[in-house]
């Protein structure tokens, strides 16, 4: 007998299609389980998530070592870091990639710093604020004349660029340099 459903042969005497256990007799009722012969449920393959969530806490345990052993360096010689104002000005428009939101500018700060200490210092723009009009503003990465990253030795002075976005007419007092282990820094703009 030939299933109307699925078009499998069957045994004449088949109440149920041994494929689709679709009911080939008059009055049966659907089978509650799966048939012999039914084709087999498909268990679902998680191999892929697990693969991914493996790769992702990998990734966290590498960038948080990394991040641990750079500010182990600069703990150690962050204390004997000085830093002092050089100058800040109102970025040009040929010193920028990506120009400013409207009613903002970008104002670029030269800082002097020195390592008066015996452990090379890491220094990078990441770890300056500004405050300006009683606003902390972090950096921003579309100044092509910024520094964006330096070691400074032992015995060495670097002059550090960095620029901000903040709004048109407001005044920058503070800046700030803030390691993420490491000790705060204030750099008064006068």
């Amino acid at each position: 007998m030939k299933c109307p459903n699925c078009g499998t042969e069957n045994p004449d005497d088949a109440k149920f299609c041994l494929r689709c256990s679709t009911p080939l007799a008059p009055g049966a009722q659907a089978p509650m389980g799966p048939m012999m012969g039914a084709p087999p449920v498909q268990k679902k393959n998680n191999t892929m998530l697990i693969v991914i969530v493996v790769i992702v806490v990998v990734l966290a345990v590498v960038i948080a070592g990394t991040l641990l052993a750079l500010n182990a360096l600069q703990h150690t010689g962050d204390q004997d870091l000085t830093i002092s104002f050089v100058s800040r000005e109102t970025v040009s428009s040929t010193d920028y990639s990506i120009a400013p939101s409207t009613g903002q500018h970008y104002e670029q700060i030269t800082v002097s710093m020195h390592n008066k200490g015996s452990s090379p210092v890491a220094v990078s723009s990441v770890y300056f604020s500004l405050t300006a009009s009683g606003t902390h503003y972090g950096p921003t990465f579309f100044v092509d004349t910024d520094s964006q990253g330096a070691t400074i030795t032992s015995g060495s002075t670097v002059t550090f660029e960095v620029s901000f976005q903040i709004p048109d007419g407001s005044t920058p007092t503070l800046l700030t340099y803030q390691p993420i282990l490491g000790s705060k820094i204030n750099v008064p703009l006068t």
